[in-house]
């Protein structure tokens, strides 16, 4: 690990708030299909499925997009979005869209390490709800939604997609050896054009690799290989001002290649999950809650 990595962490751990989320020793909820999926890169907890984790694949891994069970990580779904392409995806979230009541799947078509796609693009479908014996085969998922968008200060790498649940907006952060960027898309922007996205604000967190809010909009995660960090989010101001305040340093154990992370239902628990390194199985985590200090 790089020595400004460690001494981010040293800062991160010293810093103390009334409210720090506690969590009991992670849980191994079972080991993933590798042979599906070999390189997961994102995930979300389903609003519309109990107990089921939203997961794809990065690069190479084409528009499937599967539903695995929180409790033994068994690939119970396998769904195609149709009308798409994929390019380089790297996280995923679940929350509000154009139509009240209803949820969406978002998935981040931004990753970019040479740093050279000009237009970068934001996937929204209409969240599917688990039919039995759907494991079978691919279901086809139409109505999808191309969020195109591209940065106003050049090129980014990016593997974090954080959806505000109160507002509907989008927010990027980016991957870089230092400083993150945070870009706002509102929940509003079109699809039918490409949208600048808005700088609002930057972390010294280094190589971002995913992220999750809560349900209910209150708590942010952001991770990277080697730590969590955890902000809290006040409802009554904007989402971006969260990280005015210097994050917290959450229990997590380093995968051989973790990117993935969502919160529970919940929100009080979290789950990680590895992309494939050599031989080695992927599981997937479970930090359940302990209590609230």
């Amino acid at each position: 690990m790089h020595l400004r990595v460690w001494l981010l962490v040293l800062v991160f751990s010293t810093v103390i708030t009334a409210q720090i989320p506690r969590f009991l020793p992670r849980v191994d909820r079972g080991t993933i299909d590798t042979a599906l999926l070999p390189e997961v890169s994102g995930a979300a907890f389903s609003s519309a499925n109990p107990g089921i984790i939203w997961v794809h694949n990065d690069s190479g891994g084409g528009n499937f997009l599967y539903g695995i069970s929180s409790r033994t990580a068994e690939v119970v779904a396998v769904y195609r979005i149709g009308g798409v392409s994929i390019l380089d995806w790297e996280d995923t979230s679940c929350g509000p869209g154009p139509e009240s009541g209803i949820s969406y799947i978002y998935i981040g078509d931004f990753g970019d390490n040479e740093r050279k796609r000009h237009v970068k693009h934001i996937i929204r479908v209409k969240e599917p709800v688990i039919q039995q014996g759907s494991s079978s085969g691919p279901v086809l998922l139409h109505d999808t939604h191309t969020i195109s968008f591209m940065y106003p200060d050049g090129y980014h790498d990016a593997e974090t997609l954080l959806l505000d649940p109160l507002s509907g907006d989008m927010y990027i952060v980016t991957k870089s050896p230092g400083t993150s960027l945070i870009y706002r898309l509102p929940a509003d922007t079109p699809v039918n054009a490409v949208y600048a996205a808005q700088r609002c604000c930057s972390l010294d967190l280094p190589q971002a690799t995913g992220g999750s809010v809560s349900a209910d909009g209150a708590r942010i995660l952001i991770k990277n290989y080697f730590s969590l960090f955890y902000w809290d989010r006040d409802p009554d101001r904007s989402f971006a001002s969260a990280f005015d305040a210097p994050p917290q340093l959450l229990p997590y154990i380093p995968e051989p290649q973790g990117e993935a992370v969502c919160w529970n239902r919940e929100g009080n628990g979290f789950f990680t999950l590895s992309e494939q390194k050599g031989p080695l199985p992927v599981h997937l985590f479970y930090y359940p809650p302990k209590q609230y200090e």
